[in-house]
């Protein structure tokens, strides 16, 4: 075999151990770079403070009641599993929890609510007094309005969502309903 001809089987026969490598190498750290769950501890949760609008998404129920402080936790407390970030932005309160034991619920406590965007496992809002208030639950089954007293509720259920709410809140104010929701009236 001439020389050149080894030459360039050599270069060759390198040149496909170095994408092998590479390619090994890639694996493995794509393995290790696999991103751990995380939990804003409950210290974090509890500091939460000034907002009125609430976004995100997880696969939590997620409850919202009002009252004087502001006020955040997540049950069960001593969830292991899963992840639930939490931060505030502007007047807002961003959430996004996945991978959460079945039972997992946000449950948070503010004075004033202008707005509720989240795609969760299901929405109750309870207790609010107000003018406006406007609710967002794309791929939410349920939505439950519980005690409210708010003269005008816009809400907006994506898919099939089923929005329960209570002779107080229905007698208080009006619904208007977007999107391919049925609205049912508890006790």
């Amino acid at each position: 075999m001439k020389r050149s001809t080894r030459r360039i089987l050599l270069t060759i026969l390198a040149l496909n151990g170095v994408i092998v490598l590479y390619t090994v190498i890639g694996r493995l750290t794509a393995i290790n770079a696999e991103p751990r769950p995380t939990r804003t501890p409950a210290e974090q949760l509890a500091e939460l403070r000034d907002f009125t609008i609430i976004r995100g998404e997880g696969d939590f129920s997620l409850e919202v009641v009002q009252q004087a402080d502001f006020s955040v936790e997540f049950t069960p407390a001593g969830a292991s599993t899963g992840s639930l970030r939490t931060f505030r932005r502007n007047n807002e309160l961003v959430i996004f929890g996945q991978n959460n034991p079945p039972d997992g619920k946000l449950r948070i406590g503010l004075p004033v609510l202008e707005e509720v965007t989240m795609e969760t496992a299901s929405i109750t809002i309870s207790g609010f007094a107000g003018e406006k208030l406007l609710v967002r639950g794309e791929g939410v089954p349920q939505i439950v309005l519980l005690n409210n007293d708010i003269e005008q509720w816009s809400v907006t259920a994506g898919g099939r969502s089923e929005v329960q709410v209570d002779q107080t809140t229905m007698a208080n104010g009006k619904i208007r309903m977007l999107g391919q929701g049925v609205i049912s009236v508890i006790q």
